[in-house]
């Protein structure tokens, strides 16, 4: 009896409580960042960077199943798929983490193809690409890797 009282008591003061903060969710962020943000010259660096380390990381994720299935790291775990592929029954198509990399794969192809059309469009000029040792070398490497 006294825990419907306490409960009900405070469904109500919440309620109240509630009703006084107006719109809840109408929230006003400083930091917003937009396309247009990342599209500037002046954020070329860390979108080369930012799609160099999903690449990466999307190259480490693709591996990981050869890893196990070679014997290159040991699998130690609950997992039914891992345990097929590291006693080497690879050809199982229902095996989730055989093609598991897909979505990452995604990101950092889409992310690259961003930074590459970023920082080769109309705004942004070969005079504003340095290519000095740490701060260039990115953009740099975006140059030269990113051209079909």
């Amino acid at each position: 009896m006294k825990n419907r009282i306490k409960a009900s008591v405070l469904t109500v003061v919440t309620a109240l409580t509630l009703s006084g903060c107006g719109d809840l969710l109408d929230v006003n962020n400083p930091n917003n960042l937009v396309e247009e943000s990342i599209s500037q010259a002046a954020a070329a660096s860390a979108v080369v960077n930012g799609s160099l380390s999903l690449v990466s990381s999307a190259i480490s994720q693709i591996w990981q199943p050869y890893l196990v299935t070679s014997d290159e790291v040991y699998w130690i775990g609950s997992r039914d798929a891992w345990l097929a592929l590291d006693q080497g029954f690879i050809g199982n198509p229902e095996n989730e983490f055989s093609d598991g990399a897909f979505p990452s794969v995604g990101r950092g192809r889409w992310m690259a193809d961003q930074a590459h059309q970023d920082s080769s469009g109309p705004r942004f000029r070969r005079s504003k690409l340095q290519l000095r040792p740490s701060p260039g070398q990115p953009l740099c490497r975006d140059h030269v890797h990113g051209h079909r």
